[in-house]
């Protein structure tokens, strides 16, 4: 049964990992796009 709490918890740091991703990602994109219309 430990093997699956350890499972369970990889992919619920995998998804935490992907949505930090995810947030920076779109928080660059709104920059470039931010400078692109500075211009």
């Amino acid at each position: 049964m430990g093997n699956t709490d350890e499972c369970a918890l990889k992919a619920g740091n995998q998804i935490q990992a992907l949505r930090l991703l995810f947030k920076v990602g779109i928080l660059e994109y709104s920059a470039k796009e931010v400078e692109l219309t500075a211009k």
